[in-house]
Order: structure tokens, then C-alpha cells, then sequence
């Protein structure tokens, strides 16, 4: 939706699932055209990146970006992850930057 609406956008996976979000992103790429142009925009940049939660430390292509907002959706079935999500957000927070998390309990 993002990328259809103009916005950049980076979609993060552990690495072991880069290839199946990849192939999903193909299967979706003639919707998202189309609804860019239907709304009289532009696609977004869409790029992958490999994320795994509970590092110290961002991975250098993700700590480089100028993130401003993190859609969290469908990815805390198991509340044993809630702790090490919040830590990775607190590294991808800034001051300008809001989190929109997305959970059904």
C-alpha cells in the first residue's frame, strides 16, 4: 500500500524468507501498478532487506535508511518475541519517526 501510494519502501524478512517474500512481491507487482496509477501516483521504490530482531546492532543497509514510519503487521503470533521486537524498534526509532503495529489478539 505504501509503495502504491508513492512512498519508498524497505520490506524486511529473516534472511531464510527473502526468497518467498521476493516471490510474493512479483505475484503483487501488476497490483501495485496499477493501483499507483489509479490513484494518480508514481510506484514507490520497493527494495528487501534482511532483518533479524534482537541484534544490537541494525544491519548497515537498514541503519543507513532515513526511516520515518515502521508498519509492524501479521509477525507476533509468539508472545515470547514481543521483548526482542521492541528492542529492534527501539534501534529503528528516532525522533521523527512512528511506529503503526498491527495485531490481533
Amino acid at each position: 500500500v505504501c509503495a502504491a501510494m508513492g512512498i519508498d519502501t524497505v520490506l524486511t524478512d529473516l534472511k531464510e524468507c527473502l526468497a518467498r517474500t521476493s516471490r510474493n512481491l512479483t505475484r503483487n507487482a501488476k497490483a501495485l501498478v496499477a493501483s499507483s496509477c489509479q490513484i494518480g501516483r508514481r510506484l514507490g521504490k520497493i527494495s528487501l532487506e534482511s532483518l533479524g530482531w534482537g541484534k544490537r546492532e541494525l544491519p548497515p543497509p537498514i541503519a543507513r535508511l532515513d526511516i520515518r514510519v515502521v508498519l509492524v503487521a501479521d509477525c507476533i503470533f509468539n508472545p515470547k518475541l514481543h521483548t526482542i521486537l521492541a528492542e529492534t524498534l527501539s534501534l529503528l526509532l528516532r525522533k521523527d519517526t512512528y511506529a503503526l503495529i498491527a495485531h490481533q489478539c
